[in-house]
């Protein structure tokens, strides 16, 4: 994954002076510094047999290789085939995202995206794809999302009514930070945009963990 950058694009109002009394008005994108955002998503190994590794701060997070698929993409279900964690994904070419909790119920929530950061569109846009959320309780939930790319703001958001309430921003990489809110939890995430259509982020903190991802 490529290093975090700290700076996003954000629109701002410049005013073109010109001669006599006469004045016009201009748009002008300028670079705006943001803060140091201390969560970071691990960093995601795949692994020769078919499994992940992910280290995430102090955390090293094993996943064997999955035996089954949930909505087209691996996923890992406690009690399926002996399976002791509850995790999604989203992979591409391009990226790797991970998230979930390991352990099961009463386990450790992750998460984890490695990959080649990609130009955001050259305008606004909209991404349709799904999210899923693990939780340490032991329960979870998967469903659709449409993520919306604002150019004059540089945000990236989830569209009205979606059951995981995305707010990121968007720096000049590429790259994606913010927060998510699923019920009465919110947590950070990091992604971005990755290859020539696709959007992913993983999330999590200590109660629950996951990713959610959109192509166009």
């Amino acid at each position: 994954m490529k290093s975090t950058s700290l700076f996003a694009i954000a629109a701002a109002s410049t005013l073109a002076a010109c001669g006599g009394s006469g004045g016009g008005g201009a748009v002008t994108p300028v670079p705006v510094p943001v803060p140091a955002v201390e969560f970071e998503a691990g960093v995601v190994t795949t692994n020769a047999d078919g499994s992940f590794t992910i280290v995430q701060g102090g955390e090293t997070i094993n996943l064997p290789a999955s035996r089954f698929t949930s909505n087209g993409q691996l996923a890992w279900q406690t009690g399926f085939n002996g399976g002791v964690d509850n995790a999604n994904s989203f992979i591409t070419d391009d990226v790797t995202a991970i998230g979930g909790v390991s352990g099961g119920a009463g386990g450790t929530a992750f998460s984890g995206i490695t990959g080649t950061l990609g130009d955001a569109p050259a305008g606004d846009a909209t991404f349709d794809g799904r999210f899923a959320v693990s939780e340490t309780s032991g329960a979870g939930r998967t469903g659709p999302i449409s993520l919306v790319y604002d150019l004059s703001g540089n945000t990236l958001e989830s569209a009205a009514g979606a059951a995981l309430v995305v707010d990121g921003d968007v720096a000049s990489n590429g790259q994606v930070t913010g927060s998510v809110t699923f019920g009465s939890e919110t947590a950070e995430f990091e992604g971005g945009f990755y290859g020539d259509d696709a959007v992913a982020g993983a999330f999590n903190n200590d109660a629950i963990g996951g990713v959610f991802y959109g192509t166009n």
